[in-house]
């Protein structure tokens, strides 16, 4: 699964989401992107929690209620405006 994201200069990236490289995730927008936010490695933490969940609901649950799709664009806005 990817994350994708603009920066603020308008350049799309896609970024592999792994729970063991969430830390290289934060370092990729701290060192190759310039971008900085407060409290980044917290809030890429809670970001692969939200990431974890929703990869869990989509796999195991499949709630007919539910709108996957979406949830997708929630959990991405909500990641967004959070680490931009």
């Amino acid at each position: 699964m990817y994350l994708s994201i603009i920066l603020p200069n308008g350049n799309p990236i896609k970024i592999p989401i792994i729970e063991s490289h969430k830390f290289c995730f934060t370092n990729i927008f701290l060192i190759d992107t310039g971008l900085y936010s407060e409290n980044l490695k917290e809030k890429v933490h809670i970001s692969i929690g939200m990431i974890d969940n929703l990869c869990h609901e989509i796999v195991y649950h499949k709630h007919s209620e539910l709108n996957y799709e979406k949830m997708i664009d929630i959990v991405v806005s909500t990641i967004s405006c959070m680490l931009l």
